[in-house]
């Protein structure tokens, strides 16, 4: 066993911490979600019958895409995934078991002939969805006229009285 380090935070705000990190249908996952059907696709969050559950799924086009939080699948590039100093014994292996599991769920869903885009959470801004949008636009069954034009960020509409 190796020596522990003391945290900044008691046990209680450490817990109260956790528990508030979602494993599905985190604020990125829905403004993907929110985005891809505001372009008119018809989006399936979490689709269990598939691999890995993948965040947003657009079955016509055979599309999944897994929205990646910098931190926990390692975004290399990205300030947000830097290691903790401390239990490195313990963060090293599983985020690297956390990257080896992103890479086969990929494989797996590639095989069963689907096409996998990846996300960062860094990555989800009007600019980063834009890259999306002409990303799935250029896959070869895609039409333009398969995805309505839309403004984005999507404005909330007035209710008249």
């Amino acid at each position: 066993m190796g020596t522990r380090m003391a945290d900044k935070l008691s046990r209680e705000a450490r817990s109260k911490n956790m528990a508030a990190i979602r494993s599905s249908s985190t604020t990125p996952e829905r403004r993907v979600i929110t985005y891809l059907r505001t372009l008119g696709y018809r989006v399936l969050p979490n689709l269990k019958r598939l691999p890995g559950k993948p965040d947003a799924v657009i079955p016509n086009l055979r599309l999944a895409v897994l929205v990646h939080g910098c931190f926990w699948h390692q975004h290399g590039i990205c300030p947000d995934s830097r290691l903790p100093g401390s239990n490195r014994t313990y963060w090293l292996p599983k985020l690297a078991a956390n990257k080896l599991r992103d890479r086969r769920i990929a494989q797996r869903l590639r095989r069963l002939d689907w096409h996998v885009f990846v996300i960062w959470d860094c990555q989800v801004t009007v600019q980063g969805l834009s890259r999306l949008a002409r990303r799935i636009t250029r896959l070869p069954h895609v039409s333009q006229t398969n995805a309505r034009k839309r403004s984005w960020p999507p404005h909330k509409q007035r209710r008249s009285r």
